[in-house]
């Protein structure tokens, strides 16, 4: 009789297409770390892109997966939460394999409450991994225990520190590097970059927006960047293993989220390991994330005026963000993979 795989992994790795958002990103980080640790031929990968398409495959590849492998480890997305939970909790009751869920963002306890069989499908699971403590806290408000916490984390390597610029150019470079959406902040950057180079009269930033358009957004993105003046330009999307290259050669990543919820963005982690500072809103796990004055200057999110503020002082006094990029490289070796999936790991049978 055949021995059990180590892990079978369920998320979105988008077929054959490429896709960089958080989910699909971490999705196939954490297979390929699993697959550096125990080897190819120990874990099996079950691709959620568009499994809607053929219900049916995706249910008979999930049942081999509970007979064939020790443990199940499973990175829906917000729908597919009410799927894969109560999916697993039915095809695992002979098995009794190990349930994993690993979390990515915050949103976890608002989609929970209200919502009791899924809460209770939740406390059956051997540990959900959530992102920072203040994830694990509001779980735990609801009676969800088998919770630690899990930093996200990337396979990147970091800028090396005799290089970091100490001298920016001008005008000074900033961008934004995430999914180019409204909740994300992106015309909160457009428009300070454009308050503060009037205000001065002359180009103080440039502003480079990176990232996949969101598909109710593009309308509204085309008609702003018709309007862009010369110092605000559309770079498109970068490949994960490009980030660093891409950013670091910037002076501050402009994080304006407006999703309160945000666990640890993947645009902050990039940022981190290229040595840039950061210029955020203050979301709820901010404090957890970024150090206050050593890798990052924050405001009250929302807070337009103070958002500028930051910029103006920044670009008053560069060198208080050049002297972060050492501290931001340091921070970065907390979101290395051998670090991060250690909490994983220890919990797999």
């Amino acid at each position: 009789m055949r021995s059990a795989k180590a892990a079978a992994v369920i998320g979105h790795f988008g077929g054959d297409k490429e896709f960089f958002d958080g989910q699909t990103v971490k999705t196939k980080y954490v297979f390929d770390e699993l697959v550096r640790l125990y080897g190819a031929n120990e874990i099996v990968a079950i691709d959620t892109y568009r499994i809607k398409r053929n219900p049916l495959k995706a249910l008979m590849a999930c049942s081999r997966a509970v007979r064939g492998c020790r443990n199940i480890i499973m990175l829906p997305a917000q729908n597919g939460v009410k799927v894969f939970l109560p999916l697993f909790r039915l095809l695992n009751i002979f098995k009794k394999r190990r349930l994993h869920y690993c979390v990515i963002g915050g949103w976890l306890r608002n989609m929970l409450e209200g919502r009791p069989f899924l809460t209770s499908c939740a406390r059956k699971l051997h540990m959900i991994y959530v992102e920072t403590p203040q994830m694990k806290g509001a779980l735990q408000e609801l009676g969800i225990r088998n919770t630690t916490v899990m930093k996200n984390f990337k396979k990147l390597t970091p800028v090396n520190a005799d290089k970091l610029d100490s001298s920016p150019d001008k005008p000074l470079r900033v961008c934004t590097f995430s999914r180019v959406i409204y909740e994300k902040g992106i015309e909160d950057a457009i428009n300070a970059v454009e308050s503060i180079n009037n205000e001065f009269g002359r180009t103080v930033y440039s502003l480079a927006i990176y990232g996949p358009v969101g598909d109710e957004y593009k309308e509204r993105f085309m008609s702003l960047e018709r309007d862009f003046p010369p110092y605000i330009r559309y770079m498109g999307t970068v490949e994960p293993s490009m980030s660093v290259e891409t950013l670091k050669d910037c002076f501050a990543l402009l994080f304006p989220t407006r999703f309160y919820s945000e666990g640890i963005p993947g645009t902050v982690i990039d940022a981190l390991f290229a040595g840039v500072p950061i210029i955020s809103a203050r979301w709820e796990s901010y404090g957890s994330v970024l150090n206050e004055g050593m890798t990052s200057l924050g405001y009250d999110m929302f807070d337009v005026k103070a958002f500028e503020k930051l910029l103006r002082d920044a670009a008053l006094n560069p060198e208080r963000l050049i002297a972060m990029r050492k501290n931001c490289l340091e921070a970065a070796k907390e979101y290395i993979p051998e670090t991060a999936m250690r909490v994983l790991t220890r919990e797999l049978c």
